[in-house]
């Protein structure tokens, strides 16, 4: 008797079914199916360059972000490709072959570096006068080859140069009185790490919130931000951010103060800023040029005590205006620390091995 209710609950099960638009199948034997596309993964370290062989050849290709990794194939070898790591993140590639009508999917992730080394970086901060025959600046070609890259206005920049040519060309310029040394710190910073250095101070700034009065403190002078990344065997990636600021009292706002009475001045600030990403060799200098600066200076002559009568003062003094031109350059020579334990600043860059045999 259960036998045959179970039986009329399955044939109303299938009756149901076949209401509702479903139509059962047979049983087939089970047939091989496609295997699904493959997706190699692709693992670099940042900054190094690795080929992989398609034995197919490659037809085209289709990169997902470039600012990761970047794929060459060279002319004339559609069977290997290049893969750069640029910056570290995880992208895809798309390859078409010469025999099959559907991509390979590669999977590229690039690694952040794991280099354990210290980044030593020295900066030179100048100020170049303005020369006798109006010239601004330093002329680079005088004292670089062919090799060396020489900056070009307005924002100049050049790298590599060498460091002892240009340490004589800076000497030169300050015992001539033709440039002056505003700042020369030597910034140690971990692998991948960011570094900042202020030469300067910090301005009170007054604001006013409803009843309240509240100051912000707001930097001045020389500036640098930079960060430091080792790519390869000896290539060091540079982000750098330099920038120079003076209170311009000209442009300064007077505000008067609602609350307490009186008034209180809002200064201005005069900026100049740069901003860049580049690639160094170890120990190699770079030079970022080109923040200009015009200054208006009163020059006031008199003779002694005739230039201080009232009204007829005048008659017995002068006042002139002269304008001081000026450019700022960084100069910048980042050098790996490969050496763990610390080192005098004159003994960077130097290779350990020649320093052992010369000091055993």
């Amino acid at each position: 008797m259960k036998r045959w209710q179970r039986l009329g609950k399955t044939l109303s099960a299938l009756a149901l079914a076949f209401a509702m638009g479903f139509s059962p199948t047979l049983s087939q034997p089970a047939q091989a199916q496609q295997s699904p596309t493959t997706t190699p993964n692709l693992v670099i370290p940042l900054g190094q360059v690795i080929t992989f062989q398609i034995p197919d050849g490659i037809s085209t290709f289709v990169l997902g972000d470039s600012n990761i990794a970047r794929v060459v194939v060279p002319p004339g070898q559609d069977k290997y490709a290049v893969v750069t790591a640029m910056k570290p993140g995880v992208t895809n590639m798309l390859i078409w072959t010469q025999r099959s009508e559907k991509p390979i999917n590669y999977v590229i992730e690039v690694s952040p570096n794991s280099r354990s080394e210290q980044i030593a970086v020295r900066v030179k901060v100048l100020e170049v006068e303005t020369s006798s025959d109006g010239k601004l600046g330093i002329d680079w070609s005088d004292f670089v080859t062919f090799q060396e890259a020489v900056p070009s206005a307005p924002f100049r920049f050049g790298m590599p140069l060498r460091t002892t040519t240009l340490n004589a060309k800076i000497d030169t310029l300050i015992n001539d009185r033709k440039a002056r040394l505003l700042a020369e710190p030597t910034l140690v910073l971990l692998n991948g790490k960011e570094a900042n250095f202020l030469s300067g101070g910090e301005l009170p700034l007054i604001v006013t919130d409803r009843d309240r009065i509240n100051v912000q403190w707001r930097e001045y002078g020389i500036h640098l931000n930079l960060k430091a990344q080792i790519e390869g065997s000896n290539i060091i990636q540079m982000e750098m951010n330099p920038e120079v600021s003076d209170v311009d009292k000209v442009n300064s706002v007077t505000i008067a103060n609602q609350l307490q009475g009186g008034s209180f001045v809002v200064p201005a600030f005069k900026t100049r800023r740069a901003k860049t990403t580049l690639r160094v060799p170890d120990n190699q200098t770079i030079v970022i040029a080109g923040l200009l600066k015009n200054d208006k200076q009163e020059v006031n002559q008199k003779f002694p005590l005739l230039g201080d009568i009232p009204f007829l003062g005048y008659l017995f003094k002068t006042v002139d205006f002269v304008e001081r031109r000026s450019e700022l350059v960084f100069i910048v020579t980042p050098v790996i620390l490969r050496d763990p334990k610390l080192v005098p600043e004159a003994n960077y860059g130097k290779d350990a091995d020649v320093e052992k045999q010369q000091n055993p």
